[in-house]
């Protein structure tokens, strides 16, 4: 049950941090970046979900995680497409 909880936490962190990024600036986000971000999310969840965590917790876990994954995603961007003429 705990790596399933890890499992929806890091995918729901990793999908809102890309939609968030992708959406505010011009930059795409490399699939890879995309799988290594839900992969330590989801080892990151998995070792948090050893005991039972309150709203604020989890808040402010969740916060923490979407945070980590915009500098990685910054770190790994690849430069914007140009505007199809």
């Amino acid at each position: 049950m705990r790596a399933l909880r890890a499992a929806l936490f890091a995918a729901v962190a990793v999908i809102l941090a890309a939609m968030g990024h992708s959406s505010l600036s011009a930059h795409h986000i490399p699939s890879g970046a995309l799988i290594v971000a839900l992969g330590v999310t989801a080892a990151v969840g998995r070792f948090a979900a050893g005991r039972r965590r309150g709203v604020r917790a989890i808040g402010a876990g969740l916060l923490a995680v979407q945070g980590a994954l915009h500098l990685i995603y910054v770190a790994r961007r690849t430069p914007p497409r140009p505007a199809p003429r």
